[in-house]
């Protein structure tokens, strides 16, 4: 398995471009085939000839010759053929394993409340869960294969840190909704905007904040850092992948939905029952956070050339 490529590439080179004197390696050949994506070099490669190259704590493969990014010479199939692949993913290899021990500690996030230590707790656990989406996102951009795996990490502090990260990005994101929201029901501001009009401002802002924030946390996995976060790399990103990412975005929604339609019944139950009910609820919730991370690595991995993150 090759590690996604986090490092400056170029776009996938047009066959046309190619120069005369290179042909591609037979289809006979036993190797996964990949050709360097630097117009001048165009060379192609077997992934045996490829050299790995420390990024950021990650290993990317390059060219050998240009030490610029590759791809593989073919990406069988397309977006909308893998996305119903993208459901079956999360119970292929050790997934439901990881999902059935991640599950109680999913609800133990939902339950606890938000103290001091408790915060802290909240914040490891958004951390490995974070991690492991993340994971899911660059496994997916870079190959059809792969199974989910649990972060592997010798810092734990790592875990805070992408929580933090994640925090971050989701305060950034939905700022505006949550400001908007405030000042509606408390009544801030309203020499300058009335409470009904703040009160739609901030459903508006909150319903872009939640088409927004995958995108944003696609481009988090990929450049491991908050900065990507901003509109200028989200938003074109957005419109470049405009009915694809549409579609990831509404299959989110949808599972979502049958989530909280499925769990309304339990509210108001005593604890004991709803410990027990919320479990198979909870397992739903990990399952779907699952798949979404699968849709946006495999996203990224049919439109690499056309979001150009890495030039």
């Amino acid at each position: 398995m090759l590690v996604p490529a986090l490092i400056v590439q170029s776009p996938v080179l047009p066959e046309a471009t190619v120069p005369t004197h290179q042909s591609p390696p037979t289809e006979s050949a036993s190797e996964t085939q990949y050709v360097c994506t630097n117009p001048s070099c165009a060379t192609f490669l077997t992934e045996s000839e490829l050299v790995p190259l420390e990024f950021r704590g990650k290993t990317a493969h390059v060219c050998p010759k240009c030490r610029r990014g590759v791809r593989k010479l073919s990406q069988p199939g397309s977006f909308w053929a893998d996305v119903p692949k993208a459901f079956a993913y999360p119970l292929q290899g050790s997934g439901p394993w990881i999902l059935i021990a991640g599950t109680p500690f999913l609800l133990l996030y939902d339950m606890l409340g938000f103290g001091l230590f408790t915060g802290i707790a909240k914040l490891v656990l958004l951390g490995v869960f974070g991690m492991l989406l993340q994971n899911v996102i660059r496994i997916s951009s870079d190959e059809d294969g792969g199974t989910m795996e649990w972060p592997d990490t010798a810092d734990k502090s790592e875990f805070i840190t992408a929580g933090l990260q994640i925090v971050a990005v989701l305060l950034a994101v939905f700022a505006p909704a949550i400001a908007c929201i405030v000042s509606s029901v408390f009544g801030f501001g309203q020499e300058y905007i009335s409470s009904g009009v703040a009160l739609i401002l901030g459903v508006a802002f909150a319903i872009a904040g939640f088409v927004y924030f995958p995108m944003a946390l696609l481009a988090l996995a990929m450049f491991d850092t908050i900065n990507v976060a901003s509109p200028l790399v989200v938003i074109p990103a957005i419109a470049r992948t405009f009915f694809q990412y549409l579609a990831v975005i509404g299959l989110i929604v949808i599972m979502w939905c049958a989530r909280i339609v499925a769990t309304w019944p339990l509210h108001g139950q005593p604890l004991a029952v709803r410990v027990i009910a919320f479990l198979p609820a909870e397992f739903a919730t990990f399952y779907t956070f699952v798949v979404g991370a699968r849709l946006l690595g495999v996203l990224y991995r049919h439109n690499a050339s056309r979001l150009c993150w890495f030039e």
